[in-house]
């Protein structure tokens, strides 16, 4: 992995700023339906939570999280770049976003991930999240962060 990419939190400034950069991270993926609004919504803690991988400026992948309940960070978005997918930054990232939530206080992080999804899935099993449930179209995970 280069050591030119960074991590560091996302603020919605920043956000707003390149807003249109953040959607094209996921362009290659089918049924993406996150546009501007989805990514400006304030929702509790979202900008205290919520990271972005850069390289040279460039946002090549993200995690967009937001405090669900006093316990439990909730993972909405999490994407990395097509051309930057399997060099590790998609588990990088993710364990820096489970440290950022340890860091304010969440014992446990939830997600939902599509149910058709298995490379997804097998990723969030790998790093501890466990099937708790289905939501429509979706499985719903869970991991305990303590």
């Amino acid at each position: 992995m280069s050591e030119d990419i960074v991590i560091r939190p996302l603020h919605r400034d920043q956000l707003a700023a390149c807003v249109d950069q953040f959607i094209t991270v996921a362009r290659d993926v089918p049924g993406e339906y996150w546009v501007a609004k989805h990514f400006l919504l304030d929702l509790p803690e979202k900008w205290l939570l919520s990271l972005a991988a850069w390289l040279a400026e460039q946002p090549i992948g993200y995690a967009m999280l937001s405090r669900r309940s006093a316990d439990t960070a909730h993972l909405h978005h999490f994407m990395v770049a097509v051309d930057q997918r399997g060099r590790g930054l998609g588990a990088r990232l993710l364990a820096a976003a489970i440290e950022r939530c340890r860091k304010h206080h969440c014992t446990e992080m939830s997600l939902k991930v599509d149910a058709g999804n298995t490379d997804a899935q097998r990723f969030y099993r790998q790093h501890g999240f466990e099937f708790t449930g289905v939501d429509g179209n979706y499985w719903t995970m869970r991991r305990r962060l303590i």
